[in-house]
């Protein structure tokens, strides 16, 4: 997460995925940005005493940060290629796992033990998502031969006649909505209702996307942290 939420998103409401990873580059920087600020305001508090009591020199930074380089070029490798058309969305998943593998085997941190528990691991977590995709996927198709979205996209023009007041309601929605669904399948089910409706609205679907994506991925963050 959260590129995982985006490539659903690209994919349901037919977005471009390169161009999500791009526009989410600034509020994930502003998550980045605020996250940093609270975790600052609350250490101190809460009167956490910090890990280093000298200031770093740049030998000292650049001995930590050079082991980091080639794992941090991954996301630059991933966006990149999507984004210049290099290969699809489907297609850098295999590459940032055989880079993965690569660099587990360059920094000696990968075993034959490790790596058959990642696939057992990864196994059953997709095993999982996939029922819950399923089931969503048929309702979603459901709602769509019944003209549901079309429906919903009248309904909420005539009571929300604002584009601004109808992102706040969506919001909203969606952290009631986040308490009792899975992720994954509440953005199968809605992204189909409101997307249509933002469209009405005449909202950009990338800036729209900015503002679903975030709220269902920090739901997918929390679901996969723990």
């Amino acid at each position: 997460p959260p590129g995982i939420g985006l490539i659903l998103y690209g994919c349901i409401a037919n977005v471009s995925i390169g161009k999500l990873f791009v526009a989410g580059i600034g509020p994930g920087l502003l998550l980045c940005i605020t996250m940093m600020f609270m975790v600052s305001l609350i250490s101190r508090k809460r009167k956490y005493l910090p890990l280093r009591t000298t200031k770093m020199t740049g030998d000292m930074f650049w001995s930590s940060f050079k082991p980091a380089i080639l794992p941090l070029c991954l996301p630059i490798i991933i966006i990149g290629g999507v984004r210049l058309g290099i290969f699809t969305a489907t297609e850098a998943g295999a590459v940032a796992i055989a880079y993965s593998l690569l660099l587990g085997i360059l920094y000696h941190d990968l075993s034959a033990k490790q790596f058959a528990q990642g696939l057992q691991e990864t196994l059953t977590t997709t095993s999982s998502i996939m029922l819950i995709v399923a089931a969503a996927s048929t309702f979603s198709w459901i709602l769509t031969k019944e003209m549901i979205p079309q429906q919903f996209t009248e309904w909420m023009i005539n009571v929300i006649d604002n584009k601004w007041v109808f992102l706040v309601a969506v919001d909203v929605f969606l952290i009631i909505v986040g308490m009792f669904v899975e992720g994954n399948a509440s953005m199968i089910v809605l992204v189909p209702l409101f997307a249509p409706a933002a469209a009405a609205y005449g909202l950009d679907p990338i800036h729209f996307a900015m503002v679903f994506s975030p709220m269902q991925s920090a739901r997918l963050r929390r679901r996969w942290e723990r």
